[in-house]
């Protein structure tokens, strides 16, 4: 059985954050109250530096289409199996503008499996998407093949949320 390192753990609420600001779309209208959006979120480690995990992705948006996500994170210490983070800034990036905000998650795992779920809001966007915010909900699992403890990554996310 693995033991979670505050670093893995920190990267893999990371990766959860990144998830849910991908679901933003770039350069869409918004309309009275807001337009659904969903998408898939496929993020790793990229570096650590200085006690922070840096992660990074692409990401399969129905209204936005590719784009890549990124954001810092440092770990912090939660009871056996369970990690609550908050995580900022989470930044995606797309053809035409960009969205950032903050991501809280919460990890649950054991020794073969993780699983993921989070709430993000981007409430900052640039480009295009200035003046647009996105909130979604996200849920994701751990793609490791063991022996390689799943906190390791990389990780899988699928996202819901509303755009304006």
């Amino acid at each position: 059985m693995f033991k979670p390192t505050r670093r893995l753990a920190g990267a893999v609420i990371g990766a959860a954050a990144l998830v849910a600001f991908s679901a933003g779309v770039v350069g869409a209208k918004p309309k009275p109250g807001g337009k659904k959006d969903s998408g898939v979120i496929y993020a790793a480690i990229t570096r650590t530096s200085h006690g922070n995990d840096y992660i990074a992705g692409t990401v399969s948006d129905k209204l936005l289409g590719a784009g890549a996500v990124t954001f810092p994170t440092k770990v912090i210490s939660g009871p056996g199996g369970k990690i609550t983070l908050t995580v900022k800034p989470v930044t995606s990036f797309y053809k035409n503008g960009s969205l950032s905000g903050t991501s809280t998650a919460t990890l649950t795992f054991n020794a073969t499996s993780l699983s993921i779920s989070g709430k993000i809001s981007e409430t900052k966007g640039s480009g295009a998407a200035k003046g647009h915010s996105l909130v979604a909900t996200f849920t994701g699992v751990s793609l490791a093949v063991p022996p390689a403890s799943p906190l390791a990554g990389p990780f899988k996310f699928t996202y819901k949320g509303t755009y304006k």
